[in-house]
């Protein structure tokens, strides 16, 4: 969690201050990587945390605070963005990754069951399976359309005349739906 923590901040970081438009999308994509295997791996670790019959749960809360991060996230984002410049923004989302770094650092506990060898040939099978392979895209594609759409909404809205300040509203309402 500290190794995937570190990338995701210096990414972002490296977003901010990218001197080209190609180390700008290195850092997001990149960060963006981080952020997948982060979930991931914070899924196993909310169900180790507690005691088996909560494991749902625990993994629920967890999936509700990305929920909440997304619908407060991108509306402060934007709205950091706009009273300042784009860069604030990157710089704003690493700050809260360096905290996340820290809670990292203080709060995982140390003593979690260590997974068993992986074997790197169960990936060929998981390629081979089409319901695997139709999930994993949807998954991947439904993620990267809203993501997309919460890029290019702020422009799009802005074109049809809306102010900044109507946009972060409208932000929050899209994330609001969308969590539902």
């Amino acid at each position: 969690m500290i190794g995937i923590m570190i990338v995701f901040v210096s990414e972002n970081l490296l977003a901010a201050f990218a001197p080209t438009f190609v180390l700008l999308l290195i850092g997001r994509i990149l960060a963006a990587l981080a952020h997948g295997i982060f979930m991931s791996v914070l899924t196993i670790i909310a169900a180790d945390v507690v005691i088996p019959t909560r494991r749902a749960s625990a993994i629920a809360i967890m999936f509700t605070g990305l929920t909440v991060a997304t619908v407060t996230g991108v509306p402060l984002g934007t709205f950091i963005g706009q009273q300042t410049s784009w860069k604030m923004s990157f710089i704003f989302i690493a700050v809260i990754g360096l905290v996340g770094l820290i809670a990292s650092i203080f709060l995982i506990p140390r003593q979690l069951p260590v997974p068993g060898k992986v074997n790197l040939r169960g990936f060929g099978r998981i390629t081979t399976s089409k319901p695997l392979v139709v999930s994993f895209l949807i998954t991947a594609l439904g993620y990267g359309e809203t993501f997309a759409a919460y890029t290019y909404l702020s422009p799009i809205l802005n074109n049809f005349g809306f102010s900044a300040s109507a946009v972060v509203v409208i932000l929050i309402i899209y994330g609001v739906m969308g969590g539902y």
